[in-house]
């Protein structure tokens, strides 16, 4: 059933909204031009607001995403709006560029030095990133062979190790935290650097967190709001298996990370990634006024699974000297089968809070 949206861009799968396609087709042409191989038009939108600004420019993104002639960016320009160096402001917008390709460029000082990355070439974009992001998958473990050329590149470069399970059995690691953590936030950054509205803006989020402690069940609820209002919007051209085409289980931590991270850090609340096994596991830490709270990260598989993700996140709470510690865990069912599996278990003294996220 469709709604009205009274604030923010709306989602056109949900909301009542005009379609505008003579506007949509004109601003597309006019910023790649009518033949792309001369180039377009840089324009800026001018509008009053609330008159669609944002769900133009989000329509074409989303457009010019699915051309493969382009590779397409969005660089939020919020932060730059007191800088006045010059420099500075090149600098930033050419470490966005870099983050979202998967480049490096050297420091950034001049207007000719902003224009060498455009250059033949050096945009490029490096083609092991959907490698890597199995790497973060919480099932399987990737079997590493020097045959496979993208491992052995991984490898050759630090960025991977083997980890020795057996005479013959080798699998995918990461070389070290450092690195982990590293291709973890710029993962995050490059899919996630804009999430929109996190939160509704009269929300005070009393029942979420006091003085004292954060009340996790009730931020992760807000999370899935977010999730099943934002999933057609966010979700709609990330990465996908091409065995079944489903989002990789990666994506949604990525995007959970961001969410807290985003939505707390102003509240005082620390949120950091934490790989104690080098390969796919990943908790999330929350630390706030002194207390640490953990969420152990998992996806749904069946229910033998699911109860030992439960007694695996108990054992982790007592190594991290914890009496209580989250389980969330993401499960390709509807909200209200999911909120089957919600329930507080005691296990060696630990209570395990279970929180299912739904992403149908």
């Amino acid at each position: 059933m469709r709604k009205f949206s009274s604030y923010g861009p709306i989602i056109n799968a949900s909301n009542y909204y005009a379609p505008r396609e003579e506007l949509i087709e004109k601003t597309y042409i006019n910023l790649i031009g009518e033949n792309p191989a001369e180039g377009g038009h840089y324009f800026t939108v001018w509008a009053p607001r609330q008159t669609g600004k944002t769900w133009l420019m989000q329509q074409i993104y989303f457009r010019l995403l699915k051309d493969e002639r382009f590779d397409t960016l969005a660089v939020n320009l919020e932060r730059m709006k007191d800088e006045n160096n010059v420099g500075k402001i090149l600098e930033i917008i050419a470490d966005k560029i870099g983050e979202g390709l998967g480049k490096k460029f050297p420091k950034i000082y001049t207007q000719n030095e902003f224009q060498e990355i455009f250059k033949k070439g050096v945009l490029n974009k490096p083609p092991y990133d959907e490698t890597v992001i199995q790497f973060f998958e919480t099932g399987e473990k990737t079997v590493f062979t020097f045959d496979d050329k993208n491992l052995n590149y991984l490898y050759m470069n630090g960025i991977i190790a083997e980890e020795k399970v057996g005479p013959k059995e080798y699998y995918v690691k990461f070389s070290s935290p450092f690195v982990q953590k590293r291709i973890f936030n710029f993962f995050s950054r490059r899919f996630f650097s804009y999430l929109g509205q996190l939160i509704h803006p009269l929300d005070a989020m009393e029942d979420a967190m006091d003085e004292e402690n954060l009340y996790l069940p009730n931020i992760i609820k807000r999370y899935q709001a977010y999730l099943s209002k934002n999933r057609g919007v966010f979700f709609k051209d990330v990465p996908r298996r091409k065995t079944d085409l489903k989002i990789y289980e990666a994506i949604y931590h990525f995007n959970i990370f961001r969410y807290l991270y985003d939505l707390l850090k102003a509240r005082g609340v620390e949120v950091i990634p934490h790989f104690p096994t080098g390969n796919g596991k990943i908790d999330l830490i929350l630390k706030y006024r002194e207390k640490i709270h953990a969420l152990e990260l998992k996806s749904f598989k069946d229910m033998y699974a699911y109860e030992k993700g439960i007694e695996q996140a108990a054992e982790y709470g007592r190594q991290m000297g914890l009496t209580e510690v989250a389980f969330l865990v993401f499960v390709e069912l509807t909200e209200a089968e999911a909120k089957q599996l919600e329930k507080e278990v005691v296990k060696n003294g630990v209570k395990v809070t279970v929180l299912p996220v739904a992403i149908l």
